[in-house]
């Protein structure tokens, strides 16, 4: 089955150049097409193909997007025209065109109407993160589209001149980058807001649960999904495609096998099927007892049937039938989390009035992903009180990340709270 997205004008200077989201089998493929003829750019359908898997769906698309203004300025440049006949040419752009596509990477320019085909016009300037992202893109593609060997072009350069020429454009791109300042710090949970959490949610030491908390069926599962995100750091993409044999096997192993997941056949969720974004790694439990927990989930509690017959699912994290839950499934159990949560502060007399109203809206702003910045927060203390520097390569494996600036935010966490500390601490010898 295929279907097809409303298509997005790519913001540049025509709109000859569309892209689209596919929908092919319940994977998610972005594509640069002509608007008249329908027909996809062959070089650009080759870059999706070649790199959909190293990116998620929603990353690949707004990465697309930026290329897809490159095809639409070279078409309304004279000299350059179709560009992907250009660059299999053997062409290079020079100096003088990369300014003139930077300014237009720069712009904000005439897109569709979702409801017609009239025109709205946008004037100014794009952020300069969503700039710096388009640069980004088309630096990635042209810097692939340059290389014959990866559609089969003209090779008119021999592999020193080609590597000299892809050096120059990189720097050339590379110097318009813009400074962006720091994105707002997400809030992770305090210690507070973790204790409520499992009061509302969690069994107490007879293995009971709170009455009124989800079903019967479901609690114990969407308290160790809980539990799993906030100690493994997991995208919610992960978390909901972690498979049973991803577990430790015993009691002497913490460690979790955090795979790469990509479309599967035999995944029943044929809509938006969900896709790890983060490279496979090995991450340990940050509280080893839990692991009793999950491993009696995993081969007493979990459900094993799928419909009629008595095929075990290899997904851990199931519903009542055996098949594995959704992502909208996962985004209202998370937020009913936070609101059962919430709803204890309304008996708890231990808080001002105050402190129970701020606690209740972060608690019921509470998202798998602020989780996994909670664990990151957490562990970057963790590890940067042992390992000191050496604790950024320990995180950026067990987080997943492709480079140390995506942990920029927990590195000056950690190194903020343990200098405030230190001072404290200095300061307490002259004020005993």
């Amino acid at each position: 089955m295929l279907a097809a997205e409303r298509p997005i004008a790519c913001d540049s200077v025509s709109e000859a150049w569309i892209v689209e989201r596919l929908d092919i089998e319940g994977e998610e493929l972005p594509i640069i097409r002509h608007a008249d003829s329908w027909i996809p750019a062959p070089l650009a359908l080759r870059y999706v193909l070649r790199t959909r898997f190293a990116l998620s769906p929603s990353s690949l698309f707004s990465e697309l997007r930026g290329v897809c203004i490159l095809y639409n300025w070279a078409e309304a440049t004279d000299d350059i025209g179709n560009i992907e006949t250009f660059l299999t040419e053997g062409h290079v752009l020079d100096k003088n065109e990369l300014m003139q596509l930077v300014t237009q990477l720069r712009r904000q320019h005439p897109v569709k109407s979702p409801v017609s085909t009239a025109t709205k016009q946008r004037t100014g300037i794009v952020s300069s993160r969503i700039f710096n992202l388009r640069l980004f893109a088309v630096r990635q593609f042209l810097e692939w589209a340059m290389e014959p060997s990866n559609h089969g072009g003209r090779d008119a350069l021999d592999d020193d001149l080609l590597e000299a020429q892809v050096s120059k454009m990189i720097r050339v791109l590379e110097r318009n980058r813009l400074p962006v300042s720091e994105s707002r710090r997400r809030e992770p949970l305090t210690p507070i807001e973790i204790q409520l959490i499992r009061r509302a949610i969690a069994p107490d030491e007879f293995g009971e649960f709170r009455p009124g908390i989800f079903t019967v069926s479901t609690r114990y599962r969407n308290w160790i999904m809980f539990e799993l995100a906030l100690n493994l750091g997991v995208r919610k993409g992960e978390l909901l495609t972690l498979r049973l044999q991803h577990l430790p096997s015993g009691s002497d192993d913490i460690q979790f096998f955090i795979p790469r997941q990509q479309d599967e056949a035999e995944d029943p969720r044929k809509r938006r099927r969900l896709r790890g974004k983060t490279n496979e790694r090995r991450v340990p439990l940050m509280d080893r007892t839990l692991l009793s927990s999950i491993l009696s989930y995993r081969d007493t509690l979990r459900p094993i049937v799928l419909g009629d017959s008595r095929i075990k699912s290899p997904y851990l994290i199931v519903g009542n039938g055996g098949e594995p839950v959704a992502s909208t499934t996962a985004d209202y159990i998370i937020k009913q989390i936070g609101e059962y949560a919430a709803n204890l502060l309304d008996s708890d007399d231990t808080f001002d009035e105050l402190t129970r109203e701020r606690l209740k809206e972060s608690l019921r702003r509470l998202t798998w992903h602020r989780l996994r910045h909670t664990w990151a927060e957490n562990a970057a203390l963790v590890l940067y009180k042992r390992f000191g520097e050496g604790a950024w390569a320990i995180l950026k494996e067990w987080g997943g990340w492709n480079s140390l600036e995506s942990l920029n935010h927990y590195i000056g966490y950690a190194k903020r709270a343990i200098s405030e500390a230190a001072s404290a601490e200095y300061l307490a010898t002259f004020n005993p």
